[in-house]
């Protein structure tokens, strides 16, 4: 698995994890708020029913102090807390939702009232018959009883109220110590990923740096190799811009890296380039074959003159550099120059061959005819195309197959670069019985390598 491949794992795996991170922590922070919220509510219920028991408490205590004293200031405390108490009853309503508890709130609704009109009748009785009525009424111990019930039922719910209240407590005890251990080991865990995160963009970092480094260490080495190359190159990107240059190239052709690099090839030299045979090669010919050799070309350069260049080239993959054309210039000038002053020496000293009147054969080591003069095909009645390339044995269906010649050619002659006026009797099938005087000489010819010539006088 590749480098890149790996990172954009990691970075997946890393953003898959922190979001389910984010939902448990966020999970367990609305689970503290949550149980938090209960246990404030818990509280708010407690402290109402005390509110409104202490209420009750403050009508039954102005019932009788105007009971007993008649005395209207003692209505203020009652009449308060009668107000006091429907609001109280009102938020109890929305504070207690624990179905159990909530099924009490209506009976103690109805003992408070209860009590509080047994409160306002002792006070009605006061006010119309006076103190002996009122006494009366309180002796009974209606409100006595009734005050007891409404204690009764609030303690009973203040109980239960409580009972919820430490379950809600340890609830979020719980819940608050979960989410710190759940975010502790979020945090953990996630600081040892981001560690493994850094150190893993940290070694890739320093492998991509290691390869860079090797990389440009080996195109240095490849310049190098290239600027060694005694033959002129040139790199050609997609476009026939030029990449780089050798420094054979700049030095044969006489021009600079700036004149040369990031260039057509056809604006280098002001134009000196722009060949059509050259076109046709890089335009048509290059596409087609990611290699070609030996492309010969021949052109009058404005520096050097005219020369025959001889171009190969390759298409390969440069790495960064994408796709590039090696463009190598051999300049042959020199050796077609030779090429042809040999060729007109050969024709020359055939000429020569052909005027002399003795027929004459020129011989390889092999014993094969390179050619003959025209005395010899004249002589013999043979021709060109039956004699040369052939064994002299072979020659007129094997006339020249004479076994003193064989002893000569085979045995006479490696020993000795030379012999002169071997004498051969031999009857030859379009001539006749002739004797021959036979003439040799071993001759270095160049490229032909080493020659026999072969001079026979009739």
């Amino acid at each position: 698995m590749s480098s890149k491949n790996k990172l954009t794992i990691g970075f997946v795996l890393a953003f898959v994890f922190l979001c389910i991170n984010s939902i448990i922590s966020l999970y367990s922070i609305r689970q503290v708020i949550t149980n938090n919220g209960l246990v404030s509510h818990t509280h708010a219920a407690l402290s109402e029913l005390q509110d409104v028991l202490s209420n009750v408490k403050d009508v039954e205590t102005g019932q009788r102090g105007y009971a007993i004293t008649g005395q209207k200031t003692f209505l203020e405390p009652y009449k308060a807390a009668y107000s006091r108490i429907e609001d109280g009853l009102q938020r109890l309503e929305h504070l207690i939702v624990e179905p159990n508890i909530r099924a009490q709130l209506p009976s103690l609704e109805q003992d408070i009232r209860k009590k509080i009109g047994t409160s306002r009748g002792i006070i009605q009785a006061r006010n119309e018959k006076g103190l002996a009525e009122a006494s009366r009424l309180i002796g009974t111990g209606t409100g006595k009883r009734e005050m007891d019930v409404v204690r009764d039922e609030v303690a009973m719910m203040v109980s239960e109220e409580t009972t919820l209240l430490q379950i809600r407590t340890n609830d979020a005890v719980a819940s608050t110590r979960g989410a710190l251990i759940t975010l502790s080991l979020i945090s953990i865990v996630s600081l040892i990923m981001l560690i493994l995160l850094f150190a893993f963009i940290r070694r890739d970092s320093a492998q991509r740096d290691r390869i860079a480094a090797d990389l440009k260490a080996i195109e240095a080495f490849s310049e190098d190799i290239v600027d060694t190359v005694r033959e002129p190159l040139l790199m050609l990107d997609t476009s026939l811009r030029v990449n780089s240059a050798n420094r054979a190239f700049y030095q044969t052709f006489k021009v600079t890296r700036a004149e040369t690099e990031n260039h057509l090839i056809y604006e280098l030299g002001n134009g000196q380039w722009d060949i059509p045979a050259l076109r046709i090669l890089l335009e048509d010919i290059v596409p087609k074959n990611s290699v070609f050799s030996d492309f010969e070309l021949e052109h009058s350069f404005p520096e050097i003159g005219r020369r025959v260049m001889l171009l190969n080239a390759r298409q390969m993959k440069a790495g960064d550099h994408g796709e590039l054309l090696v463009l190598a210039m051999e300049d042959v000038t020199e050796r077609r120059r030779s090429e042809a002053d040999l060729k007109a020496i050969e024709a020359y000293s055939q000429n020569i061959v052909d005027t002399v009147r003795e027929p004459l054969l020129i011989l390889d080591t092999n014993l094969r005819v390179r050619s003959g003069n025209r005395a010899f095909y004249q002589t013999f009645h043979v021709s060109m195309e039956e004699t040369e390339n052939q064994l002299i044995y072979e020659l007129g269906n094997g006339q020249w197959d004479i076994p003193d010649l064989r002893r000569l050619l085979e045995d006479v002659v490696p020993k000795s670069s030379v012999f002169n006026d071997f004498e051969l009797v031999h009857t030859f099938p379009s001539i006749g019985r002739r004797v021959m005087l036979l003439n040799a000489r071993k001759l270095k010819a160049g490229n032909h390598g080493e020659l026999l010539v072969l001079a026979m006088e009739d």
